[in-house]
């Protein structure tokens, strides 16, 4: 374990950390705590809080008075601890895959597998734990669900760091320990808190992590809602990050208000969507993760497989979405088995389905920016930002090209005067 930086509440005692340095106080440094709230929900005396900074993220903050100095906030940090490492099953596998069911599929943000493992637990009296949106899309939370009537909200991707909530975890332990099984979808952060928090590899529990590019800020996220519906005059009242309408790989923002009007737009378009595709609204933790490639602490991996026609064009013919599966682990393989006569499933080689996805195994470069813009992000006016920080269009392939080839001729320059020398 390491010490990390700490802030003090107002009333602490500083000489208390001479004595107690197992106190897991909020972090002065953001790039030591990733947000899983596993420490507020392990707390037996209720002395965290989570607390939102000024980029809108939630930190933990610990109330020294009512601290015991137990020290179980930090042994179910991930950022200080680590879950242990699952086992691969062989080597990890991986799939192109989708639901077999049309609506599903078209339903889900890429292929429905997560569907049908949710189907597969619920029909069996387990539970389901995934993210879904507020009620009034503000916001996005965990839900543990035991009903199939539920499980169409855990579909679409959420572009927006979840609050799992101390209910969802003792929940989730609640069940394992009565014996039901529990299928827990989130990001490979939240899955190492959850694991961490359990303490315990319970056989009925299903860990899936979704391929993570990054957490945005929920407060921004709040912040640039509020503002839309200030203007349109008219609050949401049903919001995808991933409609598929005009396609998988150019999937659009899709709003209804309650006036009725119903608003789409091409993701690359959409504000919010391009803040958080330039990285600028993310995490600090997520700049540097620590759960990318080999260090995934899940039974399975779920992502778009993009990539996928240029790899094997005869799964995407149809542009309704397919699925990668990674399967790291015998109890995540057995899953998929269970699940078979739902999908459509075929294995693909391991390393060329993730070259194509590079989110897997890296993290994405903080860009200069970014602490600028999230401090505007709070205190300029929607249209006063997006004058600031324009949306920019994504590189094309050709300009992209010629940075990769002058990129390895200048390797190439390197390695020849370093074998004339």
């Amino acid at each position: 374990p390491i010490d990390l930086p700490i802030v003090l509440k107002d009333h602490q005692d500083p000489r208390s950390l001479h004595t107690h340095q197992s106190v897991h106080i909020q972090p002065s440094d953001p790039a030591a705590c990733c947000g899983c709230g596993a420490c507020l929900a392990i707390c037996p005396v209720q002395a965290i809080g989570m607390v939102r900074n000024q980029e809108g993220f939630d930190y933990p903050e610990v109330d020294s008075a009512k601290c015991v100095r137990c020290g179980q906030c930090r042994r179910v940090c991930p950022w200080i601890e680590r879950p242990p490492a699952p086992e691969p099953p062989y080597d990890s596998r991986a799939y192109a895959a989708w639901h077999l069911d049309p609506q599903i599929r078209a339903a889900s943000s890429s292929g429905g597998v997560f569907t049908a493992l949710a189907e597969q637990v619920v029909a069996g009296g387990g539970l389901v734990s995934g993210a879904i949106f507020n009620p009034d899309f503000t916001g996005v939370r965990h839900l543990l669900a035991s009903t199939a009537r539920e499980l169409p909200l855990f579909r679409t991707s959420k572009y927006v760091q979840s609050d799992i909530g101390t209910e969802t975890y003792h929940g989730i332990r609640q069940a394992l320990d009565a014996g039901h099984t529990v299928l827990f979808s989130g990001c490979p952060c939240q899955v190492a808190g959850l694991r961490l928090f359990l303490q315990s590899d319970y056989p009925n529990l299903l860990t899936c992590a979704v391929a993570c590019h990054g957490i945005s800020s929920p407060g921004w996220f709040q912040h640039y809602r509020a503002q839309c519906d200030i203007a349109r005059e008219s609050p949401v009242v049903d919001f995808s990050f991933r409609n598929k309408a005009k396609g998988w790989k150019k999937f659009q923002i899709r709003q209804v208000l309650r006036n009725g009007q119903v608003l789409q737009e091409y993701f690359g378009h959409n504000y919010f969507m391009w803040s958080f595709l330039r990285n600028l609204c993310l995490r600090y933790t997520c700049y540097e993760c620590r759960y990318k490639g080999d260090n995934m602490p899940a039974d399975i991996l779920l992502a778009d497989f993009w990539g996928v026609g240029s790899l094997h064009s005869e799964f995407d013919t149809d542009d309704r979405g397919t699925s990668l599966v990674v399967l790291m682990t015998n109890k995540g393989f057995k899953a998929i088995e269970d699940i078979a006569d739902r999908l459509f499933l075929a294995e693909v080689d391991f390393e060329s389905a993730i070259g194509k996805n590079p989110p897997i195994r890296f993290s994405f470069a903080r860009p200069p920016l970014r602490r600028k813009f999230l401090r505007d992000a709070f205190r300029r006016k929607l249209p006063v930002l997006m004058k600031k920080y324009p949306i920019s269009p994504a590189p094309s392939l050709w300009v992209r090209g010629i940075g990769k080839a002058r990129k390895l001729l200048r390797s190439w320059i390197k390695a020849s005067r370093s074998e004339s020398a």
